[in-house]
Order: C-alpha cells, then structure tokens, then sequence
C-alpha cells in the first residue's frame, strides 16, 4: 500500500463511448498524468452486468415430479394423441425376418408356430384346443389396450395340466451357457423384471428363475417384443401372440416365456410410425383388440384362470405346474365384479414404491392398470383419494379434459404424497 494518501482523479470524465463499440481508453488522452505510484481505479465492467433476475413463481402442478406429473403428462400425451392417427395395415407376406424387421413392423405368430431364431422346443407341447365359451365376450379396447398382469381371467389354462416344461428349458440352458447367457441379457434388458432374486437374473440363476414361473395360456392377441437366438446373440423382434399361446408368466403376471420355442419375452417397444402387421393372419384378428399386459404392482397370490376347455374358473397358484389348481369360488371373471382387500401399509408401501420407480408414462395405456392396482388396494384412508386420482386418469384416457389441477385432485395428490412420506420414508417428488 502507498505511504501517502491517494488524490482522486485529474481532468475531465471519460469521453461517451464511440460508435466503434468498444470502451473508451481511461483516462483520456490529454488528461493531466496522475502523482507517481498513483492507481487509477478500474474502469467499470462493459458492459455492465445485468442485475439478478428474480426468481419467478413456483412452476404449477404439470412441472411436479410424483403422481401428479403421471397425470399431467398423460393429459399432454393425450391431447397430441387426439391429433396425430396411427394407421395399422396388415401385409400378409411373411418374407421379413427378426434381423430386417423394419420400423413400425410387428410380426404375427399364430398359436402353433414356433417363429424363426427358437432357443429350444425342450418345452413344447400340445396347446390345448380353446372352447369359445372361455374366450373373453369383451376386450380392452385400442389397439394397445393395457391390461394388468394379476386381472381375473387375463389367462386359460387346463385343469390339473400346465402347458409348458419350465424345467425342460432350464436344462436345456444350462447345458447350452451361450445361449443361457443371451437369454439373460434380453431378460434384464426390461427394467419392469422383477423376481425374487431382484432386478436381473444370472446364468447360474435360470433355474431357480423359470421355477417361480407359471404356465397359463393366452386369451387375447397379446403384443410383446419376443427374443430369438441367432449369430451367438439374442434377436428381438416385436411380435403380436396369437390368443392360444403357451406362455410362462412371472409372479406379476407379465408374459416372460414363450413355451413352444423357450424365446424369452420382454415388454413391447411402443411403435411412433405407422404400424405394418406382416405375417398371416388368424381368424378373428383385429388390431383393435389386441392387448399389452403391465405388470402388477403387487404380488400375484393366485393366478385366477379360465379353464380353455370347460370355460369354468380354476386358481392357479404362482410357480406351480397346474397339479395344484383347485376350482375358484369366483363365478365371475370380469374386473369391475373382483372387490380385493386393501395392502397392510408396509405391502402398500412396496406396491407404491414399484409403481413410481417402474411405471412408463410414454402412453395412458400403459400407466392407468398399475395406477388400478393401487386404488384397489389402497389402505381405506387413501381409498377415495385413489379412487378420484383412477378416475381422473380415466377421464383424461377417454375424453381428453384435463382437470389435473383442480383443486380436488391436487388435494387428493398432496394427502396420498404425505401419506407415503409419513408411512414408508419415501418421497414421491424425490
């Protein structure tokens, strides 16, 4: 620092600034020199810093993350939706194979065709003929209508017979690693697997794996993105399953399977262009009923199916092989008749969880069954909220309106997020 005080500065003030731009020189020229060891001050920034911005109001309801955000998204998506048409034609050429699948095609593979790139008929056998009585009267409709995997009467089946040897193909795989190890990695491809074992599943855990697995038949078209085995890798294709496929489900009733050629299963890859079905059609085909199954949030206790051949209803517990089917007391299988009992807060709690680090809002079809699952078994202080939150999701699905952020509904949202943070440590807008 200087030992003398220091003047302030001589002459006139800076000249304005010049057409060329730039700041003046300082001080400026002709300016009587300042005192040795004197410091001119540093000029001001140029341009001047501009002022903070004070922050702006919270965003609303549609920039939340948490249940709200599945709500308000799906109403954008739908508006869109109501805007842009998908149109589905069917070309009955099956010349395209799994590797020069184009965009927007999707192959039809009937009940009894093995398709091509199988893993392994180990575990084929003879579908078993379906009786027209055991065929649903009324399908989901859209030409992806989701479906959740735990619904009363999804599936058939035969009494005391399963339809698929779980075990054939796990030692089938063991003694083939190469393919065991492609049929892991399109397994754990899908981020809604989910086992007793956790998220993934290994090479040396395909057999406790297919163990938990259950035989059920098909009742519906049912889309999926259905995993051959070429060139030492794992071949997807997305694929259409004629209703009468043999099927292994998991403990969520999710089609992991397909029996008669071991191709593990995976969800479906949602088609943005016009969709082209190749392949021979069935009779009674019909794009608009075919259906896309979505996980359960929770657990199947018992798979409730139809028997294919009497049309009777039959339980079915998850892992068994058919052996142990007793006859349901349910004499119905339609959804809107099937009263379950609320979740103990704990189970509520993992459903919940599940629901919001798995559920995929890329279309209405797809978040409204999980989002179903959860009314239904909801704790009763979070039954009508749930109930108001389903059936706003079904009105935005069916008329497009959005009341996401009604006062009701965001009072509904606010009391199951607080529910959750107080009851199962989990924030829903984490």
């Amino acid at each position: 620092m200087s030992d003398f005080p220091v003047p302030p500065p001589q002459g006139p003030p800076p000249p304005p600034l010049p057409p060329s731009g730039q700041p003046p020189s300082y001080p400026p020229p002709g300016a009587p020199a300042p005192p040795t060891g004197y410091q001119p001050p540093a000029p001001p920034p140029y341009p001047p810093a501009a002022a903070p911005v004070p922050p702006g109001p919270p965003p609303s309801g549609r920039g939340r993350g948490g249940l709200i955000a599945v709500i308000a998204v799906l109403a954008v998506l739908l508006l869109v939706a109501a805007t842009v048409a998908v149109v589905a034609v069917v070309r009955d050429d099956g010349s395209s194979t799994a590797s020069t699948q184009k965009e927007g095609e999707v192959f039809l593979e009937a009940a009894a065709d093995d398709g091509p790139d199988v893993f392994t008929t180990a575990a084929k056998t003879t579908p078993p003929s379906i009786a027209p009585v055991a065929t649903p009267t009324t399908a989901q409709a859209g030409a992806t209508g989701a479906v959740s995997g735990g619904q009363p009467g999804l599936y058939g089946g035969t009494n005391k017979a399963g339809t698929c040897d779980a075990g054939a193909i796990a030692t089938y795989l063991a003694a083939n690693p190469a393919k065991a190890k492609a049929w892991v990695d399109a397994l754990n491809a899908d981020p809604t697997l989910s086992w007793s074992g956790g998220s993934q599943v290994t090479t040396a855990q395909v057999g406790q794996y297919l163990a938990e697995l259950t035989p059920v038949v098909l009742l519906r078209d049912t889309r999926v993105t259905n995993h051959g085995f070429s060139n030492g890798r794992a071949t997807p294709r997305q694929a259409v399953l004629q209703s009468g496929t043999a099927v292994l489900v998991d403990r969520y009733g999710t089609p992991r399977v397909k029996c008669a050629c071991g191709n593990p299963l995976t969800k479906p890859v949602e088609q943005t262009t016009k969709v082209t079905y190749t392949g021979t059609q069935w009779p009674g085909f019909d794009p608009a009923t075919i259906v896309v199954v979505q996980p359960s949030t929770v657990v199947v206790e018992t798979f409730v199916i139809v028997n294919v051949q009497t049309g009777a209803v039959i339980e079915r517990p998850p892992g068994s092989d058919g052996s142990d089917d007793v006859a349901s007391t349910t004499t119905t299988v339609a959804p809107t008749t099937t009263t379950l009992p609320p979740l103990d807060p704990a189970d509520f709690c993992s459903a919940i969880i599940r629901y919001d680090t798995t559920v995929s809002v890329d279309t209405p079809e797809e978040a409204i069954p999980y989002f179903a699952d959860l009314a239904a078994r909801a704790p009763v202080e979070l039954r009508a909220d749930m109930a108001l939150l389903l059936s706003t999701l079904q009105e935005i699905s069916a008329t497009g309106a959005d009341n996401t952020e009604s006062p009701a509904v965001l009072a509904a949202v606010a009391h199951v997020e607080q529910w959750v943070l107080a009851n199962c440590a989990y924030d829903l807008n984490g």
